[in-house]
């Protein structure tokens, strides 16, 4: 093999490791979004449960599946990755 072959060679496998870790990072984006989604709706379920634990509520409409967030109820109602908002903390 010749010089120019081989550098062309390892130009290819740092150009695929590049890409495996691009794949990797998007992997984990994508898994902190979906546990983000999981925990939004583990929240809801305990303040639902805490709501039936203390016997409801004392002003009717209050109630938190009738005052829940937009997103929260399509993100119920879909359970998509697309519905889940992004966290955009620092």
């Amino acid at each position: 093999m010749d010089n120019s072959t081989e550098l062309i060679a390892l130009r290819d496998l740092r150009e695929v490791s590049l890409a495996i870790r691009d794949l990797e990072n998007q992997q984990t984006a994508v898994a902190k979004r979906y546990r983000r989604g999981i925990r939004l709706l583990e929240k809801e379920i305990a303040l639902v449960e805490q709501t039936l634990d203390e016997g409801g509520v004392s002003i009717e409409g209050t109630e938190p599946w009738v005052s829940r967030n937009p997103n929260l109820k399509s993100l119920i109602a879909n359970p998509v990755i697309d519905n889940i908002p992004e966290d955009t903390s620092v």
